[in-house]
């Protein structure tokens, strides 16, 4: 196997310093949080070419790309006002070309530069936040390997990134055309960028407009928080050597049954899994309400619909009335209206919150539940999960603590032709054995509803149920 290193340089181009964005400060605790194990936090995207371009035309796009989007040459550096982020006037990402004699033996390359690329931590304050691969045969990239770091990237901007980098896929040879302007951006090095960059995003939260509306958003979940007739999130106490364990199920079942509800009544496979595990995690803790801290990205603004960094990243998530007798579809309706009202409050700094409820005597507040979307991400894009048989969980230690007292912590992935759930749990704090049913009532209850899905629907074949239902919150 032929083994080469590319460079690809940028000079002249503008240099700009400014604080961090609100969600760039929060991936930063994170990731410090999880000390050696913070690459668990790393982004891994690109894939095989669907038309093998020549390297020097996917060199050509690497560079355009770092042209177009700042974040993607930024440093990151504590100051007096806390994290800054430092867009650097030239440097370099080098770029491994994996040269394999047989293209049948790319793929098994692939994964081993996922490996190698995405274990390392990124060193913010001297390394840009990009790292890249090719798998090549004679001339022609037959796979791309991006790893970005997640203070660049949140999910929604990691799916931007993706469908640019497939592009990749779409060069032709002697094609000079895919340029900036092509890509659907303005800006290059010969010219003032117009885009909104993060720069102009967190210039703008630190304005007096943006502190009103961090300050009217914090407010407003505090409210939420409070005007429970009991607390909605119960503190307790955990360990000191609460054991963090790794829970996955893989079902292929999980997938066609969200997939057989959005065909009967228009819910996306979003909507179908965050209802079902806001119900599992209601019943996992003996409560009839739950509330879950959700990672989400809110592009609500214009200019934020093709930003390429965090943004705020944090929400609340509530929802009461859950009872065993209730009907699924009934309850997931109702949960879509509390993800929308989670969503449109998704801007705001969720590290000030984090203080405010934790300094303050009169809430009682726990961040033992979290949930994170990537549906749609892919499943390469975040952490990897161990072997498992379809639909049966498979253990494994978590060699990581979670930051914030997190006790329970679920992931929902795409996989192919499967959805897998991902559990981090303490078992300090939770029965393992109750952390292993919580996967599998999920799982239950949306085949449970796929089944009168379908029967309504060979009931009713020309009226499908079309509610309002949203894309993934991330």
């Amino acid at each position: 196997m032929r083994h080469e290193t590319h460079v690809v340089t940028f000079t002249g181009a503008p240099s700009r310093r400014g604080p961090a964005t609100w969600g760039q400060q929060f991936n930063r605790t994170r990731i410090e949080a999880l000390g050696a194990e913070g690459h668990r936090y790393n982004i891994v995207l690109g894939g095989p070419a669907l038309e093998p371009p020549p390297v020097r035309s996917a060199l050509k796009m690497l560079h355009e790309l770092l042209l177009a989007h700042e974040v993607l040459r930024t440093t990151w550096h504590e100051g007096a006002g806390g994290l800054q982020q430092v867009v650097q006037a030239e440097g370099r990402v080098k770029v491994l070309d994996c040269g394999v004699e047989n293209p049948e033996d790319a793929e098994q390359v692939t994964e081993s530069l996922r490996g190698s690329l995405r274990t390392r931590l990124f060193d913010s304050e001297r390394e840009l936040p990009i790292r890249c691969a090719f798998v090549t045969h004679g001339e022609r990239v037959l796979h791309t390997i991006v790893v970005v770091s997640h203070l660049a990237l949140d999910g929604v901007s990691a799916q931007l990134l993706t469908t640019e980098i497939q592009g990749l896929g779409r060069l032709k040879e002697g094609d000079q055309s895919h340029d900036v302007e092509r890509l659907g951006r303005r800006g290059s090095i010969d010219g003032p960028s117009v885009r909104w960059q993060p720069i102009d995003e967190a210039e703008y939260q630190c304005s007096p407009e943006g502190a009103r509306q961090d300050e009217r958003v914090r407010e407003r979940l505090i409210t939420r928080i409070t005007a429970a007739g009991s607390p909605i999130l119960r503190a307790r106490r955990r360990p000191r050597n609460g054991r963090f364990e790794r829970l996955v199920l893989r079902s292929s079942r999980l997938k066609l049954a969200a997939a057989a509800i959005s065909v009967a009544h228009g819910m996306t496979p979003a909507t179908t899994l965050l209802a079902a595990a806001a119900t599992s995690f209601a019943a996992a803790t003996g409560r009839d309400s739950v509330a879950m801290r959700i990672l989400v990205s809110n592009r609500f603004r214009p200019e934020l619909a093709q930003l390429m960094s965090p943004v705020a990243m944090d929400t609340l998530f509530a929802l009461g009335e859950i009872r065993p007798e209730s009907d699924f579809l009934t309850t997931a309706k109702r949960a879509w209206k509390a993800a929308m009202i989670a969503y449109r409050s998704a801007y705001y700094n969720p590290t000030l919150l984090h203080e405010q409820l934790s300094n303050a005597d009169s809430i009682v507040f726990d961040e033992a539940l979290r949930y994170n979307d990537h549906l749609g991400v892919g499943a390469d894009s975040w952490d990897r999960w161990p072997d498992a048989s379809d639909g049966v969980v498979a253990w494994s230690p978590s060699p990581s603590l979670q930051p914030d007292g997190r006790a329970l912590y679920l992931h929902v992935h795409d996989s192919g032709d499967a959805i897998v759930l991902e559990l981090i749990a303490d078992t300090g704090r939770i029965e393992a054995e109750t952390a292993e049913r919580l996967l599998y009532r999920i799982v239950e209850s949306v085949e449970s509803a796929a089944s009168a899905a379908e029967h309504h629907q060979d009931q009713n074949p020309h009226q499908p149920d079309r509610a309002h239902q949203p894309r993934s919150t991330q």
